[in-house]
């Protein structure tokens, strides 16, 4: 059973060690204690600093820890761009975890983007990755959105959320969920779900 959780003051040890081990594939060019120090000096880092740095624009977005069943195995953050209402996403991984644990990473966060997104009325679902593999897990979900590789290692993924609901409701998309991987919401206004990997 994969849960998901909202990151607290308590997961902050956790939250650095992933970032450090994921951050350029996220496109940060610092790992977290980095930036810290050149944007406001010695500072001590806890999880206001962490939501400055993944999401600079709105820092006020939760951080959603992934679970296996047994131990957390990586975060993601769910990039709200409330101006132009896109959604887009980083997902981190572990440095102890398998590496495959990645895709229950970018699974969760696809679940919970789709559902979160339909809910509150965005445009559009964006994001970057390095590999086909996680267009693939992407796809399996939410097969209308596309992909763009700019070269072997970038590639851009988007959709808009009006070609998502030519297909399916929130109510639809939720009940596929329930059947596909066994999503049990737990908490329906934050979209915060258990679910088994399949």
């Amino acid at each position: 059973m994969v849960i998901i959780r909202y990151a607290e003051e308590g997961d902050v040890r956790f939250l650095l060690e992933c970032i450090s081990h994921n951050h350029e594939i996220n496109d940060h060019y610092f790992v977290v204690e980095e930036w810290a120090k050149e944007m406001f000096g010695d500072i001590q880092i806890d999880l206001s600093v962490i939501k400055k740095y993944l999401n600079p624009k709105y820092p006020e977005q939760p951080i959603i820890i992934v679970n296996n069943g047994t131990k957390d195995i990586g975060f993601f953050s769910q990039d709200l761009d409330m101006q132009n209402m896109h959604l887009g996403t980083s997902a981190y991984v572990h440095p102890k975890s398998c590496k495959m644990s990645i895709l229950k990473v970018i699974k969760a966060c696809t679940i919970r983007g789709i559902l979160y997104g339909l809910r509150e009325s965005f445009i559009a679902v964006e994001f970057n990755t390095y590999t086909p593999l996680i267009t693939s897990i992407v796809k399996s979900i939410v097969p209308s959105i596309k992909e763009h590789k700019i070269n072997d290692s970038y590639r851009i993924c988007y959709v808009e959320f009006k070609k998502v609901q030519e297909e399916t409701s929130y109510a639809k998309f939720l009940e596929d969920m329930k059947l596909r991987f066994e999503v049990s919401l737990y908490n329906e206004n934050e979209s915060l779900f258990t679910f088994k990997d399949k």
